[in-house]
């Protein structure tokens, strides 16, 4: 099982003292704190307690909400995607997802906000373009409680939906079309009154809770908006590398309603502008200000499986796998350009893309590594149940039941800087503050090199016990 990734632990934690204590918080030495700005929210925290009250404690009960989140993600992309265009068009982007290009199936199983999001996001796109055509009030209040949770559940998805429908407000009023001007004008509006509606909500689980460092400033500057150019160069090359075909897909779609522009519209239209900018505008944030991160390029992966589609069937130009096998063969053995040939090749190198892409990252993501497990098993087996533990892997507040320390939130955006903008800015944090037993290293605590200048102090750190990715210290004077 792939071990959990570092906000993974902070939103499992979360949501098993939920579960056990009944309060939505953190626990910091077995006292409740807010869990804002660590743990995800409520809209992706709530199915995983609920997970835990119904199939118990584990992280493969954690990840079960969101893998039904991206199954059912899935299927709302073929249905828009049939809307939209074609049915074609849709069991195109059902195949594109199931094979896994170039994210769905890897990132869609961990216990993080992107896929509830995105489920969220698109099936608020489907119940509202339904309501465009059918007129219903159910699902008119429905498509805005749906956006609603996709923008509580990551804030992240705001600007890029805003402007989505902001597009579709823009074109219904110069095409005068009253009904869905009105329309997306006042759902827009009452979305995000129900988004605010629900980040007070989650305020009130809180309610009491003392804040420990949140909310962090300066966040923003670390993760969404970081105009470096030599960051600006690796998030281009890392978006043509992985999403190199979407690109050129969401190209070709502009370019066909560009051609369409003159012809009276009908609601798909209005869905496909409102996709399209959604899609487009969150690849060109990434590529312009986002830190270089893969995984900030996974909803736009998800999401634009349908214009890859979209631009397969327009290269596959109606014909068949061997016919296009044969026209590129005919087309190279003879030097003979058509356009026939042209798309064949074309569709053949695109298919080829994809499956290197979708390759390179299976291989980077397939990973059987328990050590989590067994160095949460050590803990609760080896070391005295009064112990307190310091550390900043947070899958173990969740394995292990101790009590635990940990450093303020804020401390993560100076870790950021000094890792990720290799900025020399001075982490102000002493792990020693709270005198824990043990300090354990893992994977994130090493990567932010928090505890190195405490624990090669072999007069008062003893390694006890290791495993490949984590490491045991002990207080010598604790022995």
């Amino acid at each position: 099982m792939p071990p959990p990734w570092f906000d993974e632990g902070w939103t499992l934690a979360t949501a098993r003292n939920w579960v056990e204590n009944g309060q939505y918080a953190r626990l910091l030495n077995n006292e409740p704190i807010s869990a804002t700005g660590m743990a995800w929210n409520f809209p992706v925290t709530a199915p995983i307690a609920l997970s835990f009250r119904i199939f118990g404690f584990g992280i493969w009960q954690g990840r079960l909400p969101n893998s039904i989140f991206t199954i059912f993600s899935i299927f709302l992309i073929y249905l828009l995607a049939k809307q939209m265009y074609n049915e074609k068009v849709g069991v195109a982007s059902l195949y594109i997802l199931l094979l896994g290009f170039p994210f769905p199936l890897l990132y869609g199983r961990q216990a993080i906000g992107e896929p509830a999001m995105i489920f969220y996001l698109l099936a608020g796109y489907y119940i509202f373009w339904n309501f465009i055509e059918k007129h219903s009030i159910l699902s008119i209040g429905t498509s805005m409680l749906m956006w609603g949770l996709a923008l509580t559940s990551k804030h992240q998805t705001a600007p890029f939906w805003v402007l989505s429908m902001l597009s579709v407000i823009l074109f219904a009023g110069v095409r005068r079309e009253t009904f869905i001007f009105r329309t997306s004008l006042y759902v827009t509006l009452g979305t995000l009154l129900i988004w605010q509606g629900m980040l007070l909500f989650q305020h009130l689980l809180e309610t009491g809770l003392p804040l420990y460092g949140s909310p962090m400033k300066g966040l923003i500057f670390v993760t969404g908006w970081v105009p470096i150019w030599t960051l600006r160069i690796k998030a281009f090359v890392l978006a043509v590398a992985y999403d190199f075909p979407l690109i050129l897909g969401l190209m070709y779609a502009f370019f066909v309603e560009y051609a369409k522009r003159n012809v009276s519209a009908e609601p798909s239209f209005y869905l496909r502008v409102t996709y399209w900018s959604l899609t487009s505008s969150w690849l060109l944030w990434f590529i312009t200000l986002a830190m270089p991160w893969a995984r900030y390029l996974y909803p736009i992966a998800f999401l634009g499986s349908i214009y890859i589609a979209i631009l397969i069937l327009r290269l596959k130009n109606n014909l068949r796998f061997s016919q296009i096998v044969n026209l590129t063969g005919d087309t190279l053995r003879k030097i003979h350009i058509k356009a026939d040939g042209l798309l064949a090749i074309s569709c053949i190198i695109l298919i080829s893309c994809i499956g290197v892409i979708t390759l390179k990252n299976s291989l980077g993501f397939i990973s059987i590594n328990n050590d989590a497990e067994q160095t949460a098993k050590y803990l609760n087996q080896s070391i005295p149940t009064n112990s307190l533990i310091e550390t900043y892997d947070s899958e173990l507040l969740f394995l292990v039941q101790r009590r635990f320390h940990y450093p303020p939130d804020q401390v993560q955006v100076e870790l950021n800087k000094r890792t990720f903008l290799n900025q020399a800015v001075e982490v102000k944090y002493n792990p020693m503050f709270a005198n824990p037993d043990y300090i354990v290293i893992g994977p994130y605590g090493a990567m932010w090199k928090l505890y190195d200048t405490i624990t090669v102090q072999n007069d008062v750190w003893e390694l006890v016990y290791e495993t490949s990715y984590y490491r045991v210290y002990k207080q010598i004077s604790q022995k």
